[in-house]
Order: structure tokens, then C-alpha cells, then sequence
């Protein structure tokens, strides 16, 4: 039996997941400054021309693929809710970059650059991190309206903490290359957020 054809949108998004992946690729490996929509093109197997009528520009691809690589770091899909929910989405998170794999090897290597050699990328990572906070606030604030976590939390400074400790321990790890010392940090985090949230 042939194999049914594609649809447009089914052939844009494979398109556009490849391309995606390919300029993760080339971010992890050598840095967001050897991004060009031709080098994309070449690693995704297709031409510049596929790349720039994709994502229009280079500023709109970096945006693109680090909220895909956000997106599949920190989003695990589950009907839990309350404080499991937000410790699934920690554990989660630390799971992906404890991988080391190239999608959250790549963010993290923007994120660095953001604050160091590429200022071009500060206004994306600001608000990278801006939607990372606000999705771990409201994880905290279901949490507390769930009755899981304590009432007399802070949703809002809680989510900062996080980010900011989750941020400091993938680049750390990225750093060291010490994974014992990177899951003892992670069991730590998680223990402390089951013991200071817990209802």
C-alpha cells in the first residue's frame, strides 16, 4: 500500500522541526554566532531560500528555536496538579539538562551568551526566563489553591528562586561536566521544595 502524501501544514511543521533542530545543532556545537540561515540550510539538508522564507530573518530563528528548546525542556505532559505537578516540571527540567542533550545544551549556551558575548540575545532571554517564571508561578499558585502547597507562599518570588537556582545548576553542570555533584543539587533542590512548600 503507498504511503499516504503529506499535507502542506504536515510538510511545513517537518520543515520547520528540522531546521529547528539543525540551528540547536550548530548553537550547541560552535555557538550562536555561527548561526547563518545558509549554514541552517546546509545542516537541515535544504537551502538558505527554505530557511528565510521559514523564519523570515536569523533574530526570528534564534527566538523560534529557543522557545521550542524552552518548550521541550520544562513541559512534561501530565493531568497531575498541585506541588507534584510543579516537582514533575523541576524534576523534568533537571532530567533534560542532566542529558546533556543538544536542545537544552543549546539553550543554555544562548542564555551564557545573552549575558556575555552576544547582548543581541538579552531582550530574548529576558523573556525566555519572564515565561519560565510565570509558568512555575502559576504551577505555585494551582498548587496553593489545590491545597498542596502552603497558603502563605509567595508565588511569584518562589518561581524567581527557581529559575534563577535551575538556571545556576544546568550552567554549572555545563561547566564542570560533574554530573554526580549536578544530581545531588537536584535531589537537594527537590527536597527543599517538597519540604518548604508542603502543606
Amino acid at each position: 500500500m503507498p504511503e499516504q502524501r503529506r499535507t502542506q501544514a504536515e510538510r511545513r511543521a517537518r520543515t520547520e522541526h528540522r531546521v529547528l533542530e539543525a540551528t540547536l545543532r550548530l548553537i550547541a556545537h560552535h555557538g550562536s554566532g555561527a548561526v547563518t540561515l545558509a549554514k541552517v540550510g546546509v545542516e537541515a539538508g535544504y537551502s538558505r531560500g527554505i530557511v528565510t522564507h521559514q523564519f523570515g530573518s536569523r533574530d526570528e530563528l534564534l527566538t523560534r528555536a529557543a522557545q521550542y528548546a524552552q518548550t521541550a525542556i520544562a513541559s512534561p505532559q501530565t493531568d497531575v496538579r498541585g506541588l507534584p505537578r510543579l516537582l514533575l516540571t523541576v524534576e523534568s527540567y533537571l532530567a533534560a539538562v542532566g542529558r546533556q542533550e543538544i536542545t537544552t545544551r543549546a539553550f543554555l549556551q544562548m542564555w551564557a551568551e545573552a549575558v556575555t558575548s552576544q547582548p543581541s540575545l538579552r531582550s530574548l532571554f529576558l523573556e525566555r526566563d519572564e515565561h519560565f517564571r510565570r509558568l512555575l508561578a502559576a504551577l505555585i499558585t494551582d498548587g496553593i489553591g489545590h491545597g498542596s502547597i502552603r497558603s502563605d507562599v509567595d508565588a511569584d518570588d518562589t518561581a524567581d528562586l527557581l529559575v534563577t537556582q535551575l538556571r545556576g545548576t544546568g550552567l554549572a553542570l555545563m561547566l564542570t561536566s560533574d554530573t554526580a555533584a549536578y544530581d545531588a543539587r537536584g535531589a537537594a533542590l527537590l527536597d527543599f521544595l517538597q519540604r518548604g512548600l508542603a502543606v
